[in-house]
């Protein structure tokens, strides 16, 4: 079976998250932005945003090639 990407966006607190968790075939990692972005700093700040989201892509890239 090859690794696919879904990806999941919609505007803040529309429940992202909540729709990922109640898939019924939900056996993957959950990356989520608003997490990673607030470890590393203001989540309204966009280098930060823009930061955790090349982490998450790198992070990844490799488990899907």
């Amino acid at each position: 079976m090859e690794p696919t990407l879904d990806v999941v966006t919609s505007p803040s607190v529309a429940g992202r998250s909540t729709f990922c968790r109640q898939q019924i075939d939900f056996e993957h990692r959950l990356y989520n932005l608003d997490d990673w972005t607030r470890l590393r700093g203001d989540v309204s700040d966009p280098t930060v945003r823009e930061t955790a989201w090349q982490e998450i892509v790198r992070e990844l890239v490799p488990t899907l090639a």
